[in-house]
């Protein structure tokens, strides 16, 4: 009996030894430190404002960003309010054309000062992001080993735009630099300049600056939106939301009369014979039920057969790879402008920003999965995802 007991934590000794082995250099490659430092941002300010209005297109654009960028011009001045930008691109642009031009007209100045009450617009151009040569050596390898330094700059611009008088006022332009670090021999320290956001807080000190100055300290009430210059030769971004400009065919279905409230009274083969004869909400109905082994198909049918918040639902879970979808912008494209062409609100929001975050060539894709899409492809597509769980 002591025997085999010896002999049984000789076999968990023996066991337990790669581990015992490999903790500790798992310990080490694990002991880093990164240590974020802020910088302070250099703000410049320009009167004399050159914008091409013909080219330059008045969007969402990312809207993390903007969002930064008005929260910081409301810390600097609380008397300044920012109207919601999607409302403001409504009234601005109730025919589609996002273009600065057509804004700029004296109709549409007008229209969104007495609807709105704005009268400054702040056209935010993308953050430049920019990492110098590397100086020094340093590796990375169960620890870190060696020193290296690059330098690191943040750039961001805006234009503010006086609605009263349409023109150009003034450009701020907010520069943020710092080095980033890193130093050790298996313990290493990674410091982290943070210029993004110095350059966020300046710009957004800077423009709200300007527009107290121009006011008078009076409270005043302005629009945050981004400024993106036009494609050339092919489509605008405003191209790539216009419901009027892309008309889509979805096959004849009869329209389905019931809501979500009264399918739930319904009995699962009740539901079931519903959208096997082709009612949409039904579909989708199935769609939501965890338990239905065939929800993604019933999902599919629902898009195909034009419902749009199935079409947005498809949007997220390829933008994002989820329950099974492997994460493809490109057809996360395809679902959210078909879901845009069909007044999707939300489905066209998506798509502005996802548009931010995509290549040229994953654009490419998306436009001409767009342009090839029939009813019925999407369900093909999907079954092969089903099978391989």
């Amino acid at each position: 009996m002591r025997k085999r007991r010896f002999e049984d934590k000789s076999r968990v000794l023996r066991m337990a030894l790669p581990f015992m082995l490999v903790a500790p250099l798992l310990a080490v490659a694990m002991s880093c430190v990164l240590i974020p430092y802020p910088t302070r941002p250099d703000v410049a300010r320009s009167e004399a404002v050159t914008i091409a209005d013909e080219d330059t297109l008045v969007t969402l654009g990312p809207r993390k960003l903007l969002e930064k960028v008005t929260k910081e011009i409301q810390e600097a001045n609380p008397a300044i309010d920012v109207v919601d930008g999607l409302t403001f691109r409504d009234v601005a642009f109730p025919e589609g054309n996002w273009n600065l031009a057509r804004l700029l007209e004296a109709e549409s100045c007008e229209r969104v000062r007495k609807q709105l009450g704005v009268d400054y617009l702040v056209l935010v151009g993308p953050m430049s992001y920019v990492e110098g040569e590397p100086k020094g050596h340093f590796d990375l390898w169960v620890g870190g080993f060696g020193a290296a330094q690059v330098d690191i700059e943040s750039r961001l611009a805006a234009v503010i735009v006086d609605l009263k008088t349409r023109e150009s006022v003034s450009q701020v332009t907010a520069e943020a630099h710092g080095k980033q670090t890193a130093a050790g021999f298996f313990y290493f320290v990674v410091t982290i300049p943070m210029t993004d956001s110095a350059a966020i807080r300046g710009l957004g000190s800077g423009v709200a600056w300007i527009i107290t100055e121009r006011t008078a300290s009076e409270s005043v009430r302005i629009a945050v939106m981004a400024g993106e210059p036009a494609s050339q030769g092919g489509e605008t971004l405003a191209d790539e939301l216009s419901a009027r400009e892309t008309p889509v065919t979805f096959p004849e279905l009869p329209p389905s009369s019931y809501s979500s409230a009264q399918l739930a009274d319904l009995t699962p083969a009740e539901v079931r014979a519903l959208a096997e004869a082709g009612d949409k909400s039904a579909q989708l109905y199935l769609y939501r039920s965890s338990k239905e082994p065939q929800r993604l198909i019933w999902l599919c049918r629902s898009a195909d057969s034009g419902l749009v918040e199935a079409s947005y639902r498809l949007g997220r879970l390829y933008q994002h790879g989820q329950q099974g979808l492997p994460r493809d912008h490109a057809r996360a494209y395809l679902w959210y402008r078909l879901a845009s062409v069909g007044g999707h609100i939300q489905g066209r929001i998506e798509l502005e920003d996802m548009l931010s975050e995509m290549s040229a060539r994953q654009i490419d894709k998306g436009r001409r999965l767009f342009r090839e899409w029939k009813p019925g492809q999407c369900e093909l597509e999907i079954i092969p995802h089903m099978t391989s769980k």
